[in-house]
């Protein structure tokens, strides 16, 4: 069940195993980090990169590659629907894991309401937490609207894809209020 076609299940798992890498090294670097490399907030922080990755590279990689007019009508209506249906269970699956571990690195640094709203770092945090609520909020379109569209027509694939690339922006957006994040001091720490 290849859109894209020439790929294997080793290569699969090789990019899994490769953005794990990333995750856990990547989250050592930053203020989970700062805890020691065998604790629960760097767990946490490796987590929700990995979803990160996830969820961001299967909205991506579908909205502006696989789901591309050209390359979509060479394949069956039954081949796309398994792609997408898919694709939706792997971002439903890593959207859990970033909210579950998003509330707990925010309360970890942040520490209280207050801070939330009278810092500069409370502050980028809400502009990235909207973001991502945006970002789902389109996913869930999707997913009960624009899939079962996308199962009937081209029109409806067309569909699926704008809206992944709308999610797509806002997902990139919440990146950039997360680069912010990392350079800022976290109430918590100061």
């Amino acid at each position: 069940m290849r859109l894209v076609g020439g790929i294997d299940r080793s290569s699969d798992i090789a990019v899994i195993l490769l953005l794990a890498v990333f995750s856990a090294i990547r989250a050592s670097m930053g203020h989970a980090g700062e805890e020691g490399f065998w604790t629960i907030p760097l767990a946490v922080e490796a987590i929700h990169f990995f979803a990160i990755g996830l969820w961001t590279g299967a909205v991506m990689v579908s909205g502006w590659f696989v789901l591309h007019e050209t390359r979509i009508r060479k394949f069956d209506t039954g081949s796309t629907d398994q792609y997408l249906e898919l694709m939706s269970q792997a971002a439903m699956l890593a959207v859990v894991a970033i909210i579950a571990t998003g509330i707990y690195s925010a309360w970890h640094r942040v520490g209280s309401s207050e801070h939330l709203v009278h810092t500069t770092y409370g502050i980028t945090l809400l502009v990235k937490v909207a973001l991502v609520l945006l970002a789902i909020a389109f996913g869930g379109y999707n997913k009960f609207r624009g899939l079962p569209a996308a199962s009937r027509s081209l029109r409806g694939v067309t569909l699926v894809r704008v809206v992944l690339q709308v999610e797509t922006l806002l997902l990139l957006g919440a990146l950039l209020a997360a680069a912010i994040l990392t350079t800022q001091q976290p109430p918590t720490a100061m």
